[in-house]
């Protein structure tokens, strides 16, 4: 951080403004990456600002504004705050608690404000409403009751009308998942707010609100179960002229151990008081096993398609069982539709049915449909959206089937996008793949993006490029061709988007993008170096170097595969499969390394023929290495005397060996460019004249140094070999205590 400036809030909570500097991360791809630091993981949500790249980012304690270079505009920080334990409200309630985070689950651009709506944890969940291009300025959100409250500690989502929609008031959909808290502080699972600017302050509330007629715009789990009811929210969207929910609930109100996931539904700004909602269950199978907890939704808008990851439940638990793996399912809205619309039907039906509906148990005391002719027409003829008296909320008894799609075994996966039959999904050891589907699926892209767990969710800008997030990165990650950024993934991975090589702009494109077509393939690459061993050596040369790329596939003449190194060619050793191996001519200092390929064989492995010459993006080194000092500077014959050496880039080349008067000496630990350790073996001397001419040593000797046959020493400074002491006896042979 470069910079903090302060300053306090009305309600007397202090705030920060923090420039956090980007960090970028070389990965397998070598994507553009964002980094906030571990102190403000995980990152939660993030969010595009309506027709442009703009980005808000919520995580823990802080919410980023980015471009979509991932540029930090502003930031805005909050906590951790004073816990508000289960029922304090205000700072000064709250003020005794121990410090907890607050947490960023709930972003969203109010386009008739021009705001951002940031709902974190802190005080029961309360929100602030930032100005779009500088988020440090901001206002509280506020409200009575529990009217105003919107994060939960758990799960929320909101969803806000649109700007084309033709009303006055602006319409907040919140989903909440009751936390714990004092049941008086809970907001509604389900309810339709309001925000209107009244004066100086923004405030929150409830959009119908009879208390004559005892109608109000939200949903709720009775007072009796709230506390033990799970009902999780995963998904909030909007489809034609109804807002949906994906929710994990429990089977029934008596079958807590029971977890399905269920997609519910309520007409889009028609019914202000959810007379409309209706819910049923998704089955997601893999053969006859049933996956019964939702982990990630993707709503395919353009393909009328919903896709759900799914994983399975420990034994009588909610909790995910990770070793049974993740299944991903999909099923269109208009599937989903036709059973709702039934669930319906039959709830109105002239006696009411209690085999294929019933009102929502979770909700009402009574279960038992009302049969209503007149309504059940309404509902018939296309009016799903009532008004409805009789039963307001209704639970369809039968699942509505989804298709298979994929199998993930052992892991647990989230689907982050699907648009034109790809599908992008992300795990949780960090790793991104990419799907293409027609008759089946096909995996055409698997790489590590990062150390993180993939999250959820995620944002496209306007040129279609994902924004992930994971642990305390955002990652840009284009969905065209450039998601190759190299010339072998770009050609061996049959990518459904017909991807060449531009050599041109060195980049993976279509060929409507290449400035010059003759300089695009889809059937040829320029070669390749992935990597080199060593990257560095002795000025004399003669080390091994190991060449790797992908393109080397099997025996190649020598005449059709060299590799320079400043220009001198570096003499051929070995040829395997993705190595090639040589000896470094002499060289001085760094310099280039270039591959030069002719070849036009293909096969599975590589289906693209190699032409051309390139560089390498790092120099080879060449280093002069030498000995200075040495110590202790005598041991025993016996051997294991451990003796350090000084001297200069002795961490060079591949292979290394160290003698003393002229015995091994096993080097110990690792090298580094000063110094080397190594332990003496025993002396066993070559010459008995010298052995009984030296007056007490039993032998000595310069240590040498060789690094890839190439030898520096001690000099005149010389290792002497003594005898072995022996105890013969000790004096005297007791103490006392």
């Amino acid at each position: 951080m470069a910079a903090m400036q302060h300053h306090i809030l009305p309600w007397h909570l202090f705030l920060s403004l923090i420039f956090v500097s980007i960090i970028k991360v070389q990965t397998e791809m070598n994507f553009s990456n964002f980094s906030v630091g571990p102190e403000y993981a995980p990152l939660f949500t993030i969010v595009r600002e309506p027709n442009k790249n703009y980005f808000y980012v919520g995580g823990r304690n802080i919410v980023l504004h980015l471009d979509s270079n991932l540029n930090l505009i502003s930031t805005f920080k909050r906590g951790p705050e004073p816990s508000d334990g289960a029922s304090c409200l205000s700072e000064a309630d709250c003020s005794q608690q121990s410090l907890q985070p607050n947490d960023y689950k709930v972003l969203v651009i109010s386009e008739r404000k021009d705001k951002l709506l940031a709902c974190g944890t802190a005080n029961q969940g309360e929100c602030t409403l930032h100005t779009l291009n500088d988020i440090s300025d901001y206002v509280r959100v506020t409200g009575e009751g529990a009217g105003y409250l919107v994060g939960s500690r758990k799960s929320a989502k909101v969803i806000v009308s649109r700007m084309s929609d033709a009303i006055v008031d602006e319409f907040f959909y919140v989903f909440h998942q009751y936390d714990e808290r004092n049941i008086t502080l809970a907001p509604p699972v389900i309810s339709l707010r309001i925000l209107k600017n009244e004066k100086t302050d923004f405030v929150m509330k409830f959009a119908y609100e009879d208390q004559a007629s005892k109608m109000y715009s939200l949903l709720d789990i009775l007072p009796g179960f709230k506390s033990t009811f799970l009902m999780s929210f995963v998904k909030a969207f909007v489809s034609g002229n109804f807002v949906y929910t994906v929710t994990n609930q429990q089977k029934s109100v008596s079958l807590s151990n029971l977890v399905r996931p269920i997609i519910g539904r309520m007409c889009y700004l028609k019914d202000l008081v959810f007379q409309s909602y209706v819910e049923n269950e998704l089955r997601c199978k893999h053969g006859d096993i049933l996956y019964n907890k939702a982990t990630s939704v993707f709503v395919d808008q353009e393909e009328n398609v919903l896709y759900l990851t799914a994983v399975r439940t420990e034994s009588g638990s909610s909790s995910s069982d990770k070793s049974e793996g993740t299944v991903l399912c999909k099923t269109s809205i208009t599937t989903i539709n036709h059973f709702l619309k039934h669930a319906l039907l039959y709830c109105y039906g002239p006696t009411g049915s209690t085999a294929d509906a019933r009102r929502l148990d979770w909700n009402r005391q009574e279960t038992l449909c009302i049969g209503n002719e007149i309504e059940k027409q309404e509902i018939e003829t296309g009016n799903q959206c009532g008004p409805f008296s009789s039963n307001a909320g209704v639970r369809g008894l039968f699942e509505v089937p989804m298709d298979f799609v994929e199998m993930f075994e052992k892991k647990q996966v989230v689907l982050l996008n699907a648009k034109e039959g790809n599908l992008t999904l992300g795990d949780e050891s960090g790793k991104l793949m990419r799907y293409v589907g027609s008759q089946g699926w096909r995996k055409y892209v698997d790489f590590q993006l990062s150390e993180f767990p993939i999250q959820p969710d995620t944002e496209a800008d306007l040129e279609d490029n994902l924004f992930v997030l994971a642990g305390d990165q955002v990652w840009k990650v284009p969905t065209s061709c450039s998601l190759h950024q190299d010339c072998d993934s770009c050609q061996g991975k049959n990518d459904p988007l017909n991807c060449g090589w531009c050599r041109t702009r060195n980049q993976c494109t279509q060929i409507n993008e290449c400035p010059e077509k003759y300089y695009w393939s889809d059937n040829e690459c320029p070669p390749v170096i992935k990597r080199i061993f060593p990257e560095s050596g002795p000025s004399e040369g003669g080390t091994s170097l190991d060449v790797q790329s992908p393109m080397f596939t099997g025996a190649l003449d020598e005449d059709k595969l060299r590799v320079y190194i400043g220009g001198n060619e570096c003499s051929r050793i070995d040829l395997k499969r993705f190595n090639f191996s040589c000896k470094t001519p002499a060289g001085i200092g760094g310099q280039p390394i270039v591959i030069e390929m002719d070849d036009t064989s293909t096969s599975a492995a590589r289906q693209y023929e190699v032409k051309g010459q390139s560089e390498f993006h790092t120099f080879f080194q060449y280093k002069d290495f030498k000995v200075s000092t040495f110590e202790p500077t005598r041991g025993p014959e016996s051997g294991g005397t451990v003796i350090t050496i000084q001297g200069e880039n002795l961490d060079i080349g591949r292979n290394i060996s160290i003698t003393v008067a002229g015995m091994v000496c096993a080097l110990e630990g690792k090298r580094n460019p000063n110094n080397l350790t190594c332990v003496t073996k025993a002396y066993s001397p070559r010459d008995e004249r010298r052995r009984r001419a030296l007056s007490r040593a039993r032998g000595d000797g310069s240590v040498q140094v060789t690094i890839d046959s190439v030898v520096r020493s001690s000099g005149a400074d010389r290792f002497l070999y003594f005898p072995t002491p022996h105890i013969k006896r000790i004096f005297p042979a007791r103490s006392i205590l």
